[in-house]
């Protein structure tokens, strides 16, 4: 299971303390959480085609292509991946899900336990 934080691409982290996966990797999963650029360092277009400010959004791909390439190392399955997040950023992946050839499942909560 892949989390990507919300925070309306503006703030947040995977280190809050109700983003903790203890709970689900409890039931035999993996789960891997990670941070990506925000606000203006992530998201900032400067009317540059050649930079179009998605440097956030290109931090969350990246992360995902390494796990796909290395969880298998964490007793995960490369094919059985699925994307999961708050807010905003969960919505956003189903592009990338099929860049990648995962599986998306949205969930939209305050908090996981």
């Amino acid at each position: 299971m892949f989390w990507i934080h919300g925070g309306a691409l503006a703030l947040g982290s995977s280190f809050q303390y109700q983003y903790n996966g203890s709970a689900l990797a409890a039931h035999d999963v993996v789960v891997v959480s990670m941070n990506y650029r925000l606000a203006q360092f992530g998201f900032l277009y400067g009317g540059d085609d050649r930079a179009p400010g998605n440097q956030g959004f290109y931090d969350q791909l990246l992360a995902l292509k390494w796990v796909r390439e290395n969880i298998y190392k964490f007793g995960g399955d490369r094919d059985q991946i699925t994307i999961f997040g708050q807010s905003a950023v969960d919505a956003n992946h189903i592009t990338e899900a099929t860049v990648v050839g995962t599986t998306v499942a949205t969930l939209d909560t305050e908090y996981l336990p």
